[in-house]
């Protein structure tokens, strides 16, 4: 009976407290109150949420909007612009003083900081873990729950990143080591080649990490078949590039076809349908099997996805396999709303912002497959005179939008 009660005591749920530190949230704002030259660098980087206690969040505002007008936010100049509003807030002038009277340290304000954003971030992942578990017990997919959690995650983990001015004698190291690399090796180690000697010229050498590239035609022009064409042509030269596909029109297996079609020379349709394929066909089919073997391409054929998916299965690539060297996105128009009620300018907008977005965090290329608008075909024949037949106009950016 007594071994019961021991073990029952050992498993009852302990008083959890929400991680927060009082004390140190009173420091920071005493030292923005206290050392104009310290508070430039704590409203860089800390944001009101990061307070818990509310009557400090309040204070943190107050001081904040202070500092966007230029006004003083000494102790005095709080004090000038109380009202009874803000004062009930806030505790009124008496923990204010205390506030200010706090014992702080400007030598290790960094580390204060630091630790005000990770007990603030570890709020955020209990609020998180509170709402998958309201979303787990409501019956929702699965696979829904998986993708908001993994969103949720990484943008905590983005969430201390400062993004700060850089001096340019910084980024001079940069650009001088990548034009050494084009003067040593002809090339950087950056760029991407496709493969295709005149694109490369055109793109400065290849695509670079960061870069949104859009390949845009009419239908049926072969758009899908040229970037499968640079994707082998990355694959051929660089079997270590990791390489993300994602089509959201065609299976694996005809993706694997058309860039079969490419190592080997074989017409695409001749490969879907092999009916008197030669023996000299077949065995180049054959001996292509390697090259797809070793190469680390990685196909998703999911029709219904949104840009929020492709984000999260590209970084969970990066982490598996260290890097991602290529994205390709086929095509743009086909890619789902993650939000209802938009129009379809406002989605296009927002699904354009999101892959610049993910390339630039990423570092990495990543080339968008998109149709021409259809009004393109209907006023790009025009008479030429002494002529038979129409000239076809070229196409504008206004007909990509």
């Amino acid at each position: 009976m007594d071994n019961n009660r021991k073990q029952k005591k050992q498993y009852e749920p302990k008083v959890k407290n929400v991680p927060n530190n009082e004390e140190l949230e009173k420091a920071i704002l005493s030292m923005i109150m206290m050392d104009a030259e310290v508070a430039t660098d704590i409203f860089a980087k800390v944001k009101e949420e990061d307070f818990y206690t509310s009557r400090n969040r309040e204070i943190y505002k107050l001081l904040y909007e202070r500092n966007k007008v230029g006004a003083s936010f000494d102790m005095l100049g709080v004090i000038s612009i109380l009202t009874a509003e803000i004062s009930e807030k806030i505790g009124g002038i008496a923990y204010l003083t205390e506030v200010a009277n706090t014992v702080y340290s400007t030598a290790t304000y960094e580390d204060d900081i630091k630790y005000l954003k990770q007990l603030a971030t570890l709020r955020n992942i209990i609020k998180i873990t509170d709402i998958v578990d309201n979303r787990v017990y409501n019956n929702e997919s699965c696979d829904d729950i998986i993708s908001y959690a993994q969103g949720e995650l990484y943008n905590l983990g983005k969430y201390d990143e400062n993004h700060e001015l850089e001096p340019v004698s910084k980024g001079i190291e940069r650009v001088i080591g990548d034009i050494q690399d084009l003067i040593v090796n002809g090339e950087s180690r950056k760029v991407l080649s496709t493969g295709f000697k005149n694109l490369d010229s055109i793109a400065n050498g290849g695509f670079l990490p960061g870069q949104m590239i859009v390949l845009a035609a009419r239908p049926g022009c072969g758009k899908t078949s040229f970037a499968m064409d640079i994707v082998s042509n990355v694959a051929n030269k660089s079997p270590e590039k990791v390489i993300a596909v994602f089509n959201l029109e065609m299976t694996k297996d005809e993706l694997i076809k058309r860039m079969l079609s490419t190592n080997t020379g074989i017409n695409s349709q001749l490969i879907s349908r092999p009916y008197g394929m030669s023996n000299e066909q077949i065995k180049k089919i054959y001996d292509a099997k390697p090259v797809f073997e070793n190469a680390k391409i990685f196909i998703d054929d999911t029709s219904n996805i949104t840009m929020n998916d492709i984000n999260l299965k590209v970084r969970r690539l990066q982490n598996k396999q260290g890097s991602v060297d290529l994205v390709v996105i086929d095509h743009m128009q086909l890619i789902a709303d993650s939000a209802k009620g938009r129009s379809r300018y406002e989605m296009m907008t927002e699904i354009s912002r999101m892959v610049k977005i993910m390339a630039k965090e990423i570092e990495v290329p990543v080339v968008v497959l998109s149709q021409m608008s259809r009004g393109f075909e209907k006023d790009e024949i025009q008479q030429v005179p002494g002529q038979a037949a129409p000239k076809q106009r070229d196409p504008k950016m206004s007909d990509l939008r």
